[in-house]
C-alpha cells in the first residue's frame, strides 16, 4: 500500500493528469505524468480496466505488483510529479511488468538522478 501522501485519489486530479499531462506508452503500461510544483511528494494512481481483464483477482494482483514496485522506487522519483499508471495488457510474468515500468520511468526522466 502506498502512503496516503503518495496517492492520487480525486477523480478530477486523475483526469487532469491524463488530459494535460505527458504520455509515454510501453508494452504493458501507459504512463501519464504531470508536473505539480505544489507537491512535496510524488502522487501516484494505478488504473486497470475491466476490458483488460474480466477477472477481478487478476486485476487486483497486477495493481498489487505495481504498487510494490512503485513503493521500492519511490525514493528515486522526483517529488514534483503526479503519475497515472494505466495497465493496458496483462503480462505473462511479474518481471515483464516490472521491466516495463523501469523503462518508462527512465524514458520520462522523472528519476531524481536523471
Amino acid at each position: 500500500m502506498l502512503l496516503k501522501k503518495n496517492r492520487l485519489t480525486e477523480s478530477f486530479q486523475i483526469k487532469r493528469v491524463i488530459k494535460e499531462g505527458l504520455k509515454v506508452k510501453g508494452v504493458f503500461l501507459t504512463l501519464f505524468f504531470r508536473e505539480n510544483p505544489r507537491n512535496d511528494s510524488v502522487r501516484i494512481t494505478i488504473i486497470i480496466s475491466q476490458k483488460t481483464s474480466k477477472q477481478a483477482v487478476l486485476r487486483n494482483r497486477l495493481k498489487r505488483y505495481l504498487r510494490a514496485d512503485l513503493r521500492s522506487r519511490l525514493s528515486r522519483i522526483s517529488p514534483k510529479y503526479d503519475i497515472v499508471v494505466l495497465i493496458g495488457k496483462v503480462p505473462e510474468t511479474h518481471k515483464q511488468i516490472s521491466e516495463d515500468l523501469e523503462n518508462l520511468l527512465r524514458l520520462t526522466k522523472i528519476y531524481k538522478d536523471a
